[in-house]
């Protein structure tokens, strides 16, 4: 079993990683004074905040699946019924509109601030991490408000 696999791992995860990028997107307390003080951990915020909307994804597709706990017998069951859901634990499970994709969201009657924070962190890359460009702070805060609101729309519905 992959480890960080099971639902569990994933219901647990999104909430600390949310408190994480709400925690970058305050002024910092070390060097506070320099001159990134301003957007010095906003690129953080949003790539912390983009897992958050991966874990919440993960945790309803597994929730979806009928007997399975992880995302390892999730995609297994999905492969079996003809869909496509290999990778999830790799590469690929980094996509949020991949991850989306297996998901029946589309198809339900979202709210339209939903529809656009989905919209927003669509727009998520896990090579964030090596993105040397600073985020401007309304991009930064409109991604992790976005987040958060799929976070508690999707666990609402597992």
């Amino acid at each position: 079993m992959a480890e960080y696999d099971g639902i569990t791992d994933f219901l647990k995860a999104a909430p600390r990683r949310l408190g994480d990028a709400r925690e970058l997107l305050e002024p910092p307390s070390y060097n506070p004074r320099g001159s990134d003080a301003s957007y010095r951990n906003l690129r953080a915020a949003m790539y912390l905040a983009g897992y958050v909307v991966e874990c919440i994804l993960k945790a309803y597709i597994i929730s979806r699946v009928k007997g399975a706990q992880t995302l390892r017998a999730a995609s297994a069951a999905m492969r079996q019924q003809g869909i496509d859901a290999s990778g999830l634990s790799s590469t690929k499970g980094h996509n949020i509109p991949v991850l989306l994709s297996l998901t029946d969201l589309e198809a339900v009657q979202l709210p339209e601030d939903i529809k656009t924070s989905l919209g927003i962190c669509s727009k998520w890359k896990s090579t964030w991490r090596y993105s040397p460009d600073p985020a401007r702070p309304e991009d930064a805060r409109a991604f992790v408000t976005s987040a958060e609101k799929i976070f508690e729309f999707v666990k609402n519905r597992i």
